[in-house]
């Protein structure tokens, strides 16, 4: 089982309200953020911030996909994996 798959049944386990006029989108996101993960779903995707734990708002991935360099998600994330690798 992926990540992706372990992070997505952990969050189904716990309850995540995810409401579908505002997380569906129609054409496949992309981010060059490495944080960022996408979730098809019949023929449906849904976007992902590995930082934040949850499902980002339709309004939320444009704003990855265009200014992911300077997201400060990103930057707390970045700290997160360099104090955890030494």
């Amino acid at each position: 089982m992926s990540s992706i798959e372990e992070f997505t049944q952990a969050k189904k386990a716990k309850g995540q309200v995810i409401y579908k006029p505002i997380h569906t989108l129609y054409a496949r996101p992309s981010s060059e953020c490495e944080f960022f993960r996408v979730v098809e779903e019949g023929g449906s995707y849904m976007a992902m911030c590995m930082v934040l734990g949850r499902y980002l708002t339709r309004d939320e991935v444009v704003k990855c996909e265009n200014y992911w360099k300077t997201c400060p998600y990103r930057k707390i994330g970045k700290r997160m994996m360099e104090e955890s690798n030494p």
